[in-house]
């Protein structure tokens, strides 16, 4: 093999079509959905080459509602792999981009390959955070059990009011879950509390009748979001207030979902999904409650800061 060269290009024209290849050969290999490089038409990326031979590249996207979250996508062809591409790549990444402490970098879980955790571990990196995205059925049998905990909810005073009943203190529901996903996401920050993209990401696609809060006077002590397309309800946003215990966060939780679950099964939907991330202690503890139909997993990978935590 002649010597490697790492360099910045346009993907463009033949360097388009050669990326086009070898994303496809990649998720015919990996066996996932395809997809195409035409995002990054005209885009910058880092590209190896030998000679005219395109060998792999690599490219960075970002999180809208978190500036430091960074998803390096680095792809080598499969015949020319275990040859230290990959690595040389990454590590061009890193001289250019030199991500901050709070940096956290995503990957799909196809994508973090034994090779890609090891790299990152040389780097100080480390697993922060699994999201996992959970596709399931919705019976009877799976939410019926679970509105008893409606009983315990009833019994500490709380009441259940949907988003449509609640549209005149919209703007608390907003700061309540904005508020509540900031703190469990302190460790790699989202944008300010006020930037405005936060209603779009709240609101936009947000079904009233299937999202629920609790309310304790007129104090929202939890909510859980919900919107429905093409016949699948889809559990967005689902928090409580972080004062209570994780139990009977859990059980605000597991009232607010059976109420969704029902919701949802009178209208007709007969499937639902929804997205769990580890760190988030009181959801996931929920998370076998659900009768999982396939299920899918991203992460966040950050360099340890215990000490400037403390």
């Amino acid at each position: 093999m002649s010597t490697i060269s790492i360099k910045m290009t346009l993907m463009s024209g033949t360097v388009l079509a050669a990326a086009e290849a070898l994303l496809a050969a990649y998720y015919e290999e990996a066996g996932d959905t395809a997809e195409t490089v035409g995002s990054l038409e005209e885009q910058t990326v880092l590209a190896a080459h030998d000679q005219d031979e395109l060998l792999g590249f690599a490219t960075v996207s970002y999180n809208a509602i978190h500036p430091q979250w960074i998803r390096p996508f680095v792809l080598v062809a499969p015949d020319h792999r275990r040859h230290g591409i990959g690595t040389a790549l990454h590590e061009a990444l890193w001289e250019r981009l030199r991500y901050s402490e709070e940096a956290g970098l995503q990957f799909g879980c196809s994508q973090a390959d034994s090779a890609t955790q090891a790299f990152l571990q040389t780097l100080g990196y480390t697993l922060r955070l699994e999201s996992h995205t959970l596709c399931f059925e919705i019976t009877p049998e799976h939410f019926q059990p679970a509105m008893a905990s409606a009983t315990a909810v009833a019994e500490a005073g709380l009441t259940l009011a949907s988003f449509r009943t609640l549209a005149p203190i919209r703007h608390k529901l907003l700061s309540f879950l904005v508020g509540r996903y900031r703190a469990e996401h302190f460790w790699s920050p989202p944008i300010d509390a006020s930037n405005p993209l936060w209603k779009e990401v709240v609101f936009d696609d947000l079904n009233p009748d299937l999202s629920f809060a609790l309310m304790q006077g007129d104090q929202i002590v939890a909510a859980a979001t919900a919107e429905s397309s093409g016949g699948v309800l889809g559990i967005m946003w689902a928090y409580a207030h972080a004062e209570d215990s994780l139990e009977t966060r859990a059980t605000m939780l597991r009232s607010l979902i059976a109420h969704q679950l029902d919701t949802a099964y009178q209208q007709g939907l007969r499937e639902g999904d929804i997205e769990i991330d580890s760190t988030d202690t009181a959801l996931s503890a929920l998370r076998d409650e659900f009768s999982v139909l396939e299920s899918d997993v991203w992460q966040i990978y950050q360099k340890q800061k215990e000490q400037a935590e403390a």
